[in-house]
């Protein structure tokens, strides 16, 4: 979750780096965060189609290499394609996660195990 507000606080640093203006360089929270909203919807089908821990295994390690290649973005362009990465697979991560601890818990520990999840993810 924390990948979801990362940029905000250092997009000074960052639009210093690719130089480019503040202004230009937010472009990078939100070609983030609209993957992340726009595949949330996709993921559900898939997970009910392939599994759900398979799908959030491959999503985290699509994740985990769109983050390190966002560390290779020398300019604005490249870095919001490897930013939109990181939105797309991360959109699998909550959701799924949310609907594979209904499948795995009884109903009366459901909330506490989504209580736990939540606060752990946060």
């Amino acid at each position: 979750m924390a990948d979801n507000w990362v940029v905000s606080p250092i997009l000074p640093a960052i639009a210093k780096d690719i130089n480019v203006d503040i202004a230009r360089a937010g472009l990078l929270i939100s070609s983030y965060m609209i993957p992340f909203g726009l595949f949330q919807i996709l993921f559900g089908p898939l997970a009910d189609r392939y599994g759900k821990k398979n799908i959030i295994t491959f999503s985290i390690v699509m994740f985990t290499i769109a983050t390190g290649l966002c560390a290779l973005g020398s300019s604005l362009t490249n870095l919001a394609i490897f930013r939109a990465l990181t939105g797309v697979f991360a959109a699998s991560v909550m959701p799924i996660s949310l609907a594979l601890i209904g499948d795995v818990f009884p109903i009366e520990e459901r909330q506490s195990a989504i209580g736990s999840f939540m606060g752990i993810s946060f």
